[in-house]
């Protein structure tokens, strides 16, 4: 399975907030893949420098990796995942998914 990670449940993960247990599950769970784009990982990042300092922000994202959670850079997947193509002739990106691929956001 494929997960996103929205980066509220990325803090809430770290925070032991409500939610945060979701994210542990998907974590553990060696058949899972987890992602995070880059843009979500900054504000994971701004949020710890700002209620921490810098090395504990830095700590944070060094743990995501090691978890295995793969950081996502291209703007395109990010914006297909959400948007999708809206040509008649092209399917959007979700149907080209199976449904086991899921977004954690716990807003």
């Amino acid at each position: 399975m494929n997960i996103v990670l929205d980066a509220c449940a990325v803090i809430a993960f770290f925070r032991n907030e409500e939610g945060g247990d979701i994210v542990e599950q998907f974590l553990i769970d060696p058949d899972c893949n987890s992602y995070i784009h880059a843009i979500n990982l900054c504000e994971v990042y701004y949020d710890f420098v700002r209620s921490n300092n810098q090395v504990y922000a830095e700590q944070i994202i060094s743990e995501l990796k090691l978890a295995g959670v793969i950081i996502r850079k291209t703007i395109l997947y990010i914006s297909c995942w959400f948007v999708g193509f809206r040509s008649s002739t092209q399917p959007t990106f979700r149907q080209n998914h199976s449904v086991e691929n899921r977004v954690v956001n716990l807003y």
